[in-house]
């Protein structure tokens, strides 16, 4: 089955989220309240539509049905968004993903029924400030408020050394997800030549220097793994 998204409110966010859904071949429906952002995405999206969200009247032009997921991508019109997000849960959409722009919005996002909330300026505040503070983590994907998802380069005390000696999931209480490797090399005019791969990895794998790693894990127990 075709999975079908609501984005209401299209500013560069919403639009954003409208594009990337396309490209994954879901089904869009765009809402916004002003014919200019709506003749924007029209003709990229499933459906466009124009309306006032917070309007309970209005929002039964729109078919939801079937859709699984409502993105309330509204930005600075703050009580716009809380009565949309409240109308939505009403209309009983299986999951409510609402943005918002300060920690009590988000609070009462929570309360009126977003199932999920991202503030965009204080997530990407703490991804800034995580990286300038880790340097050595080239990426970190929170997965709730305990675990993550984080790209480094494997610490020296366990380069050169097979994974089932390490036994990382038993001796760190993380595991390896993926190993993104690099190779150097020059072709026969001695032009210079980088080759990526991406490997899963094996008990026989052994990690090198060069390479980068995906892991999953406690968030404390990820930060002791990058000081080994």
């Amino acid at each position: 089955m075709e999975k079908v998204f609501a984005v209401i409110g299209l500013g560069t966010f919403g639009r954003q989220l409208c594009a990337t859904f396309i490209e994954r071949g879901a089904a869009v429906i765009a809402i916004d309240n002003q014919a200019d952002l709506i003749d924007k995405v029209k003709d990229e999206v499933s459906q466009a539509i124009r309306v006032d969200s917070t309007d309970e009247e209005s929002l039964e032009q729109i078919p939801f049905d079937d859709v699984q997921t409502a993105i309330v991508a509204i930005g600075e019109n703050i009580e716009a968004s809380i009565l949309t997000t409240a109308l939505l849960k009403r209309k009983g959409i299986p999951y409510i993903l609402a943005r918002a722009i300060s920690e009590l919005h988000s609070q009462v996002l929570r309360q009126v029924g977003a199932d999920e909330v991202v503030n965009l300026e204080i997530d990407e505040g703490i991804k800034i400030a995580q990286r300038l503070a880790t340097p050595n983590i080239s990426d970190r994907f929170q997965i709730g408020s305990a675990l993550s998802i984080v790209e480094l380069k494997p610490p020296k005390a366990i380069q050169g050394k097979p994974l089932l000696k390490l036994d990382l999931r038993k001796q760190h209480r993380i595991s390896i997800v993926a190993i993104y490797r690099t190779r150097h090399s020059v072709d026969d005019m001695g032009n210079p030549i980088k080759e990526d791969s991406v490997l899963f990895p094996e008990p026989t794998t052994v990690l090198e220097e060069q390479d980068s790693v995906l892991i999953v894990g406690k968030n404390e127990d990820i930060d002791k793994f990058k000081e080994l």
